[in-house]
Parts: structure tokens; sequence; C-alpha cells
């Protein structure tokens, strides 16, 4: 077994209260820790009393979970926090260790599986094995500085450095030595740009799940409001998907179709005050909104939807040829349908 390098658990925790904000916490624990290089204080602890120690930090850590639930309401946060209070929650098995004249803890304590089987057979051998749990802790510091998510460079470069510093007993010896450093070192630049590169994919993604979102369950055609991307620089989105068919004479083509109106505009959402939609009485598939000449234009679109928003070119007074059970407008032009076919053919 791999005897772990002088003060391994101990920088492990100062790493963890600087990232979490236990300062103080940390300290205070690392000098309890490392007190028995000083102090001939020891206990001969039996098996039975390292298994009582580990079931009273697993309760402990499940009564941490289970209270940051009932504040949060949400189980991954709940569950980030209880990872960050991991090396207070174990702190206890570790210090049995370190006041123990075995300076080992017995598996039995770590697996319950262990427990039952030596219990049933009582000739398992791996039952009276015992372990270090020096390595074990660091790591559980590594995952709880983790969790407690520092946005600094530096967390990354200390991150590095200890773990260097806990493998270096496991390095071969010289002369391969001076390539497992080198190796090292690549495999720490290879970690960095992985992790960078994982971060720009995050940022993609949660980008692309939000315009998925706000096009499944906030459409585009909502008389009351509409997000927009103002100050964002994104990419140009381009489709050949047609959604939209207009057919005018080609000196009379309109130079855009309006669907909504908005009149308030505040963090990034333009909105409509409240508007109500009055119904237009048909005429034989004829709906006017109100008299004038002009000319024609034929519009074919999709519906997906009920009570849809139809795209009309601006100034329109009239649709002829639309089959829907029901037209409604609001004062600022927008015309709702209530019921129709998926394609609809119309002119307006």
């Amino acid at each position: 077994m791999i005897k772990p390098p002088p003060l391994l658990a101990t920088f492990g925790l100062l790493l963890w209260g600087w990232c979490s904000g236990f300062v103080a916490a940390a300290v205070a624990m690392a000098a309890v820790l490392e007190a028995p290089r000083y102090l001939r204080l020891r206990w001969e602890l039996a098996a039975r009393d390292f298994e009582r120690i580990a079931d009273l930090c697993t309760f402990a850590f499940v009564s941490a979970l289970g209270f940051q639930f009932l504040q949060s309401r949400h189980f991954p946060d709940s569950l980030v926090t209880a990872l960050v209070w991991l090396p207070m929650l174990f702190f206890a098995l570790l210090l049995a260790q370190r006041y123990s004249l075995a300076q080992r803890i017995p598996l039995s304590a770590l697996f319950w599986s262990l427990r039952q089987h030596a219990r049933s057979s009582g000739d398992d051998r791996r039952v009276g094995q015992a372990m270090a749990l020096d390595y074990g802790y660091f790591c559980l510091c590594l995952l709880a500085a983790s969790s407690a998510n520092p946005r600094t460079p530096w967390f990354f470069a200390a991150l590095s450095l200890l773990t260097g510093y806990a493998l270096w007993p496991a390095a071969p010896r010289r002369p391969t030595r001076m390539t497992w450093a080198p190796a090292l070192f690549a495999a720490i630049a290879i970690g960095f740009a992985t992790q960078a590169g994982l971060l720009r994919a995050q940022s993609g993604l949660e980008e692309l799940v939000f315009e998925w979102l706000s096009r499944r369950w906030n459409p585009p055609s909502d008389p009351y409001q509409s997000r927009t991307a103002i100050g964002d620089i994104g990419a140009l989105k381009t489709s050949d998907r047609i959604v939209l068919r207009v057919d005018a004479p080609r000196d009379r083509t309109p130079a855009r179709l309006r669907a909504a109106t908005y009149s308030i505009y505040a963090g990034g959402t333009w909105a409509a005050s409240t508007q109500v939609f009055t119904p237009i009485a048909p005429d034989n598939h004829t709906w006017s909104f109100a008299p004038g000449v002009g000319e024609s234009v034929h519009l074919a679109t999709w519906v997906d939807r009920d009570h849809a928003l139809l795209p009309l070119p601006l100034g329109t007074f009239r649709l002829d040829a639309l089959n829907v059970s029901g037209v409604q407008r609001n004062a600022l032009g927008a015309v709702r349908i209530d019921e129709g076919p998926d394609l609809l053919r119309f002119e307006a």
C-alpha cells in the first residue's frame, strides 16, 4: 500500500475551506487532525467502534441532505450543498483513525455488506483487513471544493498541484520518474483544455435548449408578449423550410406581414397591454374589418394550433375565402382565428 505524503488531508481541508468559505472551520479541523503528530494520546478502538462512527457519519450525511431538501424543495441544489459539507460530515471517521492505536479503519466499517457476511459466515478474511483513509478523505475534500463552484482560475492550478503532490509517492523511481513528471503535466494540460471545452459546450447547449423551449412553449405568434435577443450576439439562422406562401403581382408584393403589435418593451420582452379581441361577423367565408378598396394578396400557411394569429399585409381590411369557424381582431390590428384546417388558403 502506498504511504500518503505528509499533510495530504490537511492540504485538502485548506483547499476546501478556501473554496467553500469555511476557512475557520478548515483551519480548526486541520489543527486537530495534525495534533497526533505531537501528542501521545491514543485510544484502542475496536472494529465495532469504527462501525458505529461510520454509521454516525452516514446518518449525518443523510440528515444534511434531507434538511437541505426541506429548505429548498429542489433535490439537485440539496445534493450539491450536502456535497460541500462532506469534509465536516465525515471528519469524525478520519479523526478516529488518527487517534487510534491501529492507525487504520477496518473495511467492515466502510462496507455494510462485509458486516452482514461476517455475521452470517464469520470466515471472511476481508473483514479483518484495514486501510488508511488519507487518500479517500483527500478526494472527498476535492469533491466538496469542486461542488462549491469556485469561479477563479487559481482553483484548477491548486487542484493540479495537490493532485501531483498526492500522486508523487506512486511515481516510479529514477530514471523513469523523469518521464513520469512531463506525462503528468501533459495530463493536466489536457484536463484544463477539456474542462474549458466542456464549459463552452455547456453554454452552447443551454442556449440551444432555451431556444427550443421558447419555440415549443412560447410561440412567436403571441398577441400579448414576445421575447427578443436585443444586445445578444448570436449566429445567423438560415432555413429552407417554407412557412408561408404569398402570391401577389410582382409590383404589388407587400413589403412585410404583421401577426401582432406590441407597445411596451422591458428586459428584452415586448408586450402589449391587455387587448380585447372582438369577433368579426362573417359573410359566407368573407370577414370584413372595415370598408375599403385595394389589391388582393393570396396567402397559404400552416396552422398548428387553435387561436392562431394570421400574418397579414399592413392595411388589410377584408379576408376572403377563409374557411374557419371564427375570426377576432383587437385594437392593435392583430387577427386571430378560432378553428380551421391545418392548411389555410385565403385572400387578404
